[in-house]
């Protein structure tokens, strides 16, 4: 009975965890309910844009799932997923059940965010 006293509190904490984690607000945005995972993408050479990062981010994830604020960061990018969906991706990623161009983990701290020029700027150095 002990032991099952024990198990039981262990895994009411392991849920208040999981709820803490799925109420503190993204690193990236600040939204709740989302979490930053980074791809790793050095050279940003698989994805040269923020629309092709989303689209191969978003391909990993179920039709449902909504990707929130990407940013192009220092060695890759940075993308807002959410909480549900960012934890199955990077759990299936790590297993072997699904592959990806790139590597995603779930983003501890920010890397730097690179600026990207905007298209007038583009525009007015040609």
């Amino acid at each position: 009975q002990a032991l099952a006293t024990a198990m039981a509190i262990l895994d009411s904490r392991h849920a208040d965890l999981q709820r803490a984690v799925r109420d503190r607000p993204s690193i990236l945005s600040g939204r709740k309910g989302y979490i930053c995972i980074l791809a790793n993408d050095p050279d940003h050479s698989i994805a040269s844009t923020e629309g092709e990062a989303r689209r191969i981010v978003g391909s990993l994830l179920p039709k449902t799932a909504m990707v929130g604020r990407v940013a192009k960061v220092k060695g890759g990018w940075a993308l807002d997923v959410e909480h549900h969906h960012a934890s199955r991706l990077v759990e299936d990623l790590r297993s072997g059940r699904q592959s990806a161009p790139f590597e995603v983990v779930v983003c501890q701290r920010l890397p730097r965010v690179l600026r990207v020029a905007s298209r007038s700027a583009r525009r007015a150095k040609a």
